[in-house]
């Protein structure tokens, strides 16, 4: 009964064929962390990726944070911080 040998899903060529995209069969793209090398280029993503994206998302956040009111406002107030100083 039921697959008759096969594994639960068929396999599709077109995800097989880009695994295997390497030189041989046994060194395909499920291999390929194991050619992994420091370059200037692997370095250069990963300072990038790892470091100034998410320092600059870090920044950007706390400015918009000090920015506005998170505590709560009445009706007629502003959640918007002003720096002006408030003349009557």
């Amino acid at each position: 009964m039921g697959g008759h040998g096969h594994g639960a899903l068929r396999e599709d060529p077109a995800i097989e064929k880009f695994n295997t995209w390497a030189s041989s069969e046994t060194d395909g793209r499920e291999q390929h962390y194991l050619r992994f090398r420091w370059t200037r280029q692997n370095a250069r993503i990963v300072v990038w990726a790892g470091l100034i994206v998410p320092v600059a998302m870090y920044v950007g956040i706390v400015q918009a944070q000090e920015k506005t009111k998170w505590w709560g406002a009445r009706k007629t107030e502003k959640l918007v911080v002003s720096n002006k100083p408030e003349s009557e």
